[in-house]
């Protein structure tokens, strides 16, 4: 049976199936249109791959669902992840497709998170206020311009791409303004400033005890 291939339809109509995708031939779309796949990382939200685009050499990570997380909870991801749109601290979403059951999307390819990193370096106090810096402009954006609150806040989700620190995994994030109890508690989005209290107290008490002290 040939493994039928759908774009999710996206508002901004980011991207298209691929014109190299040979819709009659067996093979997995992923597999016809990326090489050199790689598992990053796998948990209860499902697995991710750093694939190469073939046509152009250029890596980007590619988000595989779990099959029993439930259809609604898969497409309000890709579409969350629509939302946000581009901003220079927030992971770029290129957009997300279907085949048989599975759902993927493709997203910009960072070299690691926050909390592998604090694992294997040396306590930085620059590296905190950098990290400070770059989420909560991430959090600027999201709270003060898109009118969303994260709410999942923590060092895994804060993604090393280059020079910069970017906020990722937009899946729970949720449009407070729909919410005025919730505006006018905190203009800042209740909870995501607390929750970057909380991953940047993490990664100190990482680096700490991986110096000994």
């Amino acid at each position: 049976m040939v493994p039928r291939t759908a774009l999710l339809t996206t508002s901004t109509n980011r991207i298209k199936l691929a014109a190299t995708y040979n819709p009659t031939s067996t093979t997995l779309y992923i597999d016809q249109i990326y090489n050199d796949i790689r598992e990053l990382a796998h948990g209860g939200f499902g697995t991710v791959y750093k694939a190469t685009l073939r046509t152009t050499g250029k890596k980007y990570a590619i988000k595989k669902f779990m099959e029993d997380k439930s259809a609604l909870d898969k497409w309000m991801e890709v579409k969350n992840n629509e939302k946000v749109g581009d901003h220079l601290y927030c992971t770029h979403y290129f957009g997300a497709w279907k085949q048989m059951k599975d759902i993927y999307m493709c997203l910009q390819l960072s070299q690691m998170s926050l909390h592998d990193f604090v694992k294997d370096n040396p306590f930085q106090e620059m590296l905190l206020w950098d990290v400070l810096h770059d989420v909560g402009q991430a959090l600027h954006y999201l709270h003060v311009d898109k009118k969303y609150v994260h709410h999942d806040i923590k060092s895994k989700n804060i993604l090393i791409h280059g020079n910069f620190f970017k906020l990722a995994d937009f899946g729970l994030m949720e449009d407070f303004s729909k919410y005025p109890m919730m505006m006018s508690l905190s203009k800042n989005g209740p909870g995501d400033i607390f929750a970057l209290a909380e991953a940047v107290s993490y990664s100190v008490t990482e680096g700490l005890y991986r110096q000994g002290s």
